[in-house]
């Protein structure tokens, strides 16, 4: 799976992934990616989106996760307009990606949205869940025991 690399160049040093105009998710440097994948008119992704803002800061607060852990987010059908949108919307921390032709969305089976995977090194799906992730905190120790 590949994905057109951000403009930003402060998301493409978050991911570690240099300069490349597309990449992968084992191109990622972290040990743990967190994939969410929403929907811009979902509103359950609305009501997920803050949730997830507030792991990325626990994250990044943490001296033993925030190298180690990476959040980005696809839009399926989603537009770089509407994507913009989103970040400004929610001041989204972590890179949220345009899926206009719902490309990657095909190629995970198409779920509904919101859906959320856990990807560790090897590209091995830890956990993937269908759905809001209601609780963040029982999320986020899942997180934390996925890393030495």
């Amino acid at each position: 799976m590949r994905i057109q690399s951000p403009v930003s160049q402060k998301d493409k040093d978050y991911l570690g992934i240099g300069n490349n105009p597309a990449f992968g998710i084992e191109e990622i440097k972290a040990r743990v990616v967190i994939v969410e994948i929403v929907g811009v008119y979902c509103p359950k992704c609305h009501i997920q989106n803050p949730k997830f803002n507030q792991l990325f800061n626990r994250i990044e607060k943490n001296k033993k996760l925030r190298d180690q852990v990476k959040i980005l987010a696809v839009a399926a059908g989603g537009t770089a307009m509407e994507v913009e949108y989103w970040i400004r919307q929610y001041q989204a921390p972590f890179p949220v990606f345009a899926d206009p032709k719902y490309e990657l969305h095909k190629l995970l089976g198409e779920p509904r949205t919101p859906y959320t995977m856990v990807i560790t090194e090897g590209k091995k799906v830890a956990f993937a869940h269908l759905g809001a992730v209601e609780d963040i905190d029982s999320f986020f120790l899942r997180i934390q025991n996925l890393v030495p």
